[in-house]
């Protein structure tokens, strides 16, 4: 038997289990993440003791939403969030963040975020993403 939570609730017991020192494990819902994370289909292991760092994916609370998305950067106060299927970038600051993905599973596969092949995965589909969109922009015109 499947059963659906909203954000708010079930995030609610996500934290009490980080802050006993837990570490948690969900699948991802939503697409904001792909190709990544995929829609119900990757499942997500996260630890709240981790060091900032680029490109590494953390679960933040955003606008009374928790979010899981790529931190890109920093700009003064502020640190920068960002979907890898999305344009549009969070603003948040330090202590709004809750925890980082330290490993995947999906299709049966378990994916270590630290290991090299995936972090060169990553600055690849970024550096293709600013790309793409530099392409489009000349397009347009």
């Amino acid at each position: 038997m499947k059963k659906a939570f909203n954000n708010s609730d079930f995030f609610i017991s996500v934290l009490k289990e980080l802050e006993k020192g837990n570490k948690v494990s969900f699948l991802v819902k939503g697409n904001s993440m792909s190709p990544f994370l995929v829609n119900g289909k990757t499942e997500v292991f996260l630890k709240k003791n981790y060091q900032l760092k680029r490109y590494e994916i953390y679960l933040f609370k955003y606008h009374d939403k928790f979010i899981l998305h790529r931190y890109i950067g920093k700009k003064k106060d502020n640190l920068i969030f960002r979907g890898d299927n999305n344009n549009s970038l969070e603003y948040v600051s330090e202590d709004s963040i809750i925890a980082n993905v330290y490993q995947f599973q999906i299709n049966g596969k378990t994916i270590n975020t630290n290991q090299f092949f995936y972090k060169f995965r990553v600055r690849c589909f970024i550096v293709y993403r600013v790309f793409r969109s530099f392409i489009k922009k000349i397009l347009k015109r």
